[in-house]
């Protein structure tokens, strides 16, 4: 019988869908990464470490990525409540 996958997979499989936005939002924007962090007024590798899961992001710093990538904050989560209703359903068998 195969284990049912964690809460925490299920909320990595959902962060992971943020950050692939993030990037996307990013690059669309004409960005690198480094430009992006200078603009944010950060560290040079602050948004790469953001994009690869080496530092959370919290939702005032989400304000200022869709600020500067002239984004809506609903654009970075719009898909999460449907995801995560899809998922719920594959995992309860």
């Amino acid at each position: 019988m195969t284990p049912k996958p964690t809460l925490k997979a299920k909320l990595t499989e959902s962060y992971d869908s943020f950050l692939e936005r993030l990037v996307a939002a990013r690059k669309k924007a004409g960005y690198s990464q480094r430009e992006a962090s200078r603009l944010l007024g950060k560290n040079k590798t602050y948004v790469n470490k953001c994009e690869i899961k080496e530092r959370r992001i919290d939702i005032i710093e989400l304000m200022e990525f869709s600020r500067l990538y002239d984004e809506k904050l609903d654009y970075f989560v719009q898909d999460f409540e449907p995801e995560y209703e899809a998922r719920k359903e594959r995992y309860k068998n």
